[in-house]
């Protein structure tokens, strides 16, 4: 345990508690946890004059973000199906084989660094929590996640889909990993495989993931042979009643949305998945109109809650709705997805007797509006519009930072490309991998650039020059009309497609 105590001043705190507290907050971190929040910096350091001092002048301090649907695989088998519908993705010999080779002939080691890659990556994007969906194959994606969740020091939830990822399940005692048994697909859902992993999650005591109605043609399966939607199969073998996780629900009948409401359960899902997989649009409309909450998640690809934010937004308003408040839209990748896992009392607020997991953005940049904003809504605002991974400088996971000024402290850039450069290779062929390695955002339904005019993005550090736009849907016109960040300052990840 971390019993340090740490001093966080000067940067504007965005708290996402009931109180909506906001404004230049002193946080003082003790023990892994928050323990208080105060006006007055200077009192704070008199009262404790050993503890560390970190000055956030020109950072907004955020919750952790919490990513409650990850495929760590997709951090590796993205560059395979970029620009390829998942309902393809069976029938393309090269996505297939791609799949096939990790899933089921990765030795676990390897799958154990494919899924630390991804952590790494969720980690600089500001992810403190993840939800590790997994894949059925006997113990090793279970113990890999595991592994991967103790080397990067993130808090997860691991999906368990068979007896014997179970049975590794059941050694862990790790505070900070918990597990949730995952139903089989549409194709697979059968009254005895329902049953089995409900008894299951209740002899454990694990929560029960709902993965279910992606597609129209996955709603239908589950209607066809049960005679019931997704959340009324629920509902019937008593799934209301234990701790949920509910994803996907592309499609709603009246009913679910009444079970929904009833239930008080956020929906995960992922806009910039949509994007990615070319799958069908979660009805928004229908979830805004109802009030049922939505926790933003990756699902396939690299994780990014701020661009998942974005393309959420820029959907909403295709769709003819107008989007939530900032506030709002922030919870969707802080407090609403650690109530949809159930962490809610643990995590995704920043408010006393919680985990301290924290996010810091450096806004110093005038591109967000250089201190001019009128209230603190509007400089949220700016921050959802606008900002991206690379504004992500100081992550904190339990009252310890891992990533300093945009910087691992536990991992070097230079490792984490060299590995991602290797293992992709192995998984598509030295060509292939090097020409999809610039594949870092879900592909945007505009037409790609040339293949030559791409960035050599590792998913870590770009490398080459490219004036290829953002793999996002537009977004608003900035407020302020000042150049562009210069190329030198804009590293990393791929949310940028400039470079060094």
């Amino acid at each position: 345990m971390n019993d340090s105590s740490t001093i966080i001043q000067n940067g504007f705190v965005f708290a996402c508690d009931s109180q909506q507290r906001t404004g230049p907050w002193t946080i003082l971190v003790r023990g892994g946890r928050i323990e208080k929040l105060s006006t007055s910096g200077e009192a704070m350091r008199s009262m404790y004059p050993a503890a560390e001092v970190v000055d956030a002048t020109g950072k907004v301090i955020l919750p952790g973000f919490i990513d409650p649907h990850m495929h760590g695989e997709s951090f590796l088998l993205q560059a395979a199906t970029a620009s390829i519908p998942a309902s393809r993705w069976t029938k393309e010999s090269s996505v297939a084989r791609s799949m096939t080779m990790l899933r089921e002939s990765f030795a676990q080691e390897d799958l154990k660094r494919a899924y630390e890659l991804a952590y790494f990556a969720a980690l600089r994007s500001g992810v403190t929590t993840l939800f590790e969906f997994g894949f059925d194959r006997e113990g090793a994606p279970a113990a890999a996640a595991v592994e991967a969740l103790r080397r990067t020091d993130l808090n997860g939830v691991v999906g368990i889909h068979n007896g014997d990822q179970a049975e590794i399940a059941r050694q862990v005692k790790r505070p900070s990993v918990r597990f949730s048994v995952v139903l089989p697909d549409e194709e697979s859902l059968t009254t005895y495989s329902l049953q089995t992993r409900a008894r299951l999650a209740r002899e454990e005591q694990w929560s029960v993931t709902l993965a279910l109605g992606e597609t129209r043609r996955a709603s239908e399966l589950v209607r066809k042979n049960f005679q019931r939607s997704v959340m009324q199969l629920a509902d019937e073998y008593g799934l209301l009643n234990m701790p949920l996780h509910v994803m996907h629900l592309a499609f709603l009948e009246d009913a679910d949305v009444d079970l929904l409401t009833r239930a008080r359960l956020p929906v995960i899902v992922s806009a910039s998945s949509v994007l990615e997989k070319m799958s069908d649009v979660p009805p928004f409309v229908e979830y805004l109109r109802s009030q049922i909450p939505v926790a933003l998640g990756t699902d396939w690809g690299i994780s990014d809650p701020l661009a998942n934010v974005r393309n959420y937004i820029a959907m909403v308003r295709i769709l003819g709705m107008t989007p939530p408040r900032p506030e709002s839209l922030l919870a969707m990748i802080t407090s609403i997805p650690a109530r949809a896992l159930g962490m809610h009392a643990e995590t995704g607020t920043i408010e006393p007797g919680k985990r301290a997991d924290l996010t810091l953005l450096d806004v110093s940049d005038f591109r967000f509006g250089g201190g001019a904003h009128r209230n603190a809504s509007e400089l949220l605002a700016d921050v959802l519009f606008h900002a991206t991974r690379e504004n992500v400088s100081d992550v904190m996971v339990r009252g310890e930072f891992f990533v300093r000024g945009g910087t691992f402290l536990t991992m070097s850039d230079e490792d984490l490309v060299r590995d991602t450069r290797t293992l992709r290779q192995r998984l598509m062929g030295p060509m292939k991998a090097e020409s999809e390695l610039a594949i870092a955002e879900p592909a945007s339904p505009d037409p790609r650039p040339a293949e030559d005019d791409l960035p050599f993005e590792e998913g870590f550090r770009v490398k080459g020059k490219s004036d290829a736009a953002d793999r996002v849907f537009p977004l608003p016109e900035r407020r302020t009309s000042g150049p562009e960040l210069s190329s030198s300052a804009r590293r990393v990840f791929g949310d940028d497609d400039q470079s060094v």
